[in-house]
């Protein structure tokens, strides 16, 4: 009987987990002989030829999503409490601890979807099946939050994540991915320089007089799952720099 791809990898230990599995789908790198097997609804035969090409560097995709983030807006992440909102399988997360955060909280309203390397790691507490909204005091609590988030507004999450940073953290910041579809009321998903660059500045003007505006905004270098295209935002105190020139650059890649 054949099985779906994400399945067959997972049952043949080539992953660790459903979410893992289709980490290296979508990213192209399960062949059967020499075709690339790209699509998560796939099915194989039990016996039929799988391989994995190349590792990815985290357990999730996004690792290598904020990994870019961090390293372009010169986030500082050793030795630093972290939470990332929106955890699922815990690419983000994966992506602070190889960063040298010494405490992560993988927070998502969903349950069991969190990497099992990660939910065996001393350093990630398990807040599965928590709504940002609901989440209460966290001792030690974090400095940085990391925000990836589906069917809710950054202009809804990033006031109730400030909420949660430590107020004596001299630098609190939040890096946040920007999905387009869920800033903007339609039914259609948002695409062109003109759309995209509605979104960022209505973010950008909506944080300004917050206590985090945004110091900094980049494209994703790698789209969403069905193809989107995504961006960063970095919010920190302090009088925020002049970003057209950042907002030209990641429009200009379109």
């Amino acid at each position: 009987m054949r099985r779906r791809l994400d399945q067959a990898l997972v049952e043949r230990g080539l992953a660790g987990s459903l979410q893992e599995a289709a980490g290296l789908i979508l990213a192209g790198r399960v062949f059967s002989g020499d075709r690339r097997l790209d699509k998560l609804g796939t099915m194989v035969r039990p016996e039929g030829p799988l391989r994995v090409r190349g590792l990815l560097p985290y357990v999730g995709r996004g690792g290598e999503k904020l990994a870019a983030a961090l390293e372009a807006f010169t986030v500082r992440v050793a030795g630093r409490v972290a939470l990332d909102c929106g955890a699922a399988a815990g690419g983000f997360t994966d992506c602070l601890l190889q960063a040298g955060a010494r405490l992560v909280y993988a927070v998502d309203v969903g349950r069991g979807q969190l990497h099992w390397r990660l939910v065996r790691d001393p350093r990630v507490r398990d807040l599965g099946g928590t709504n940002l909204s609901n989440v209460g005091t966290l001792v030690p609590p974090p400095g940085l939050l990391t925000l990836d988030l589906s069917y809710l507004s950054l202009r809804v999450a990033v006031p109730a994540a400030v909420r949660i940073l430590d107020p004596t953290d001299p630098l609190p910041e939040i890096i946040a991915l920007v999905k387009p579809l869920f800033e903007l009321r339609t039914n259609r998903i948002p695409s062109g320089p003109a759309a995209y660059r509605q979104v960022l500045t209505g973010l950008v003007e909506a944080f300004m007089p917050a206590a985090l505006p945004v110091h900094g905004l980049m494209r994703s270098p790698l789209p969403g799952r069905s193809g989107t295209v995504e961006f960063f935002l970095h919010l920190r105190p302090g009088v925020p720099p002049a970003l057209e020139g950042q907002l030209e650059a990641a429009l200009a890649q379109l």
